[in-house]
């Protein structure tokens, strides 16, 4: 994962170069890119985390509507008399 958000810093740097401002030395530039990069790890991870657990539970909805053949589960609810 190290070797990859190394990879990923450097080829951020060469696509911005244009903006690097000579403000610092590019060292410290290239590093806060790669900052940036090891902090998106977490996140990233968090995110397909949540989205997994999302589709999961929606799948768990879906299947509580269906019966083992595939077909919709026949509604046993009592809604009282309905108006004609």
């Amino acid at each position: 994962m190290a070797e990859d958000a190394v990879q990923e810093a450097l080829i951020g740097a060469l696509k911005n170069a244009g903006s690097f401002r000579r403000r610092s030395a590019l060292k410290a530039w290239v590093f806060a890119i790669l900052k940036n990069k090891i902090a998106d790890v977490p996140r990233k991870k968090q995110r397909i985390s949540e989205s997994s657990r999302l589709l999961q539970d929606e799948e768990e909805n879906l299947n509580t509507l269906f019966d083992n053949k595939g077909y919709w589960k026949v509604d046993k609810r009592h809604y009282g008399d309905l108006p004609k």
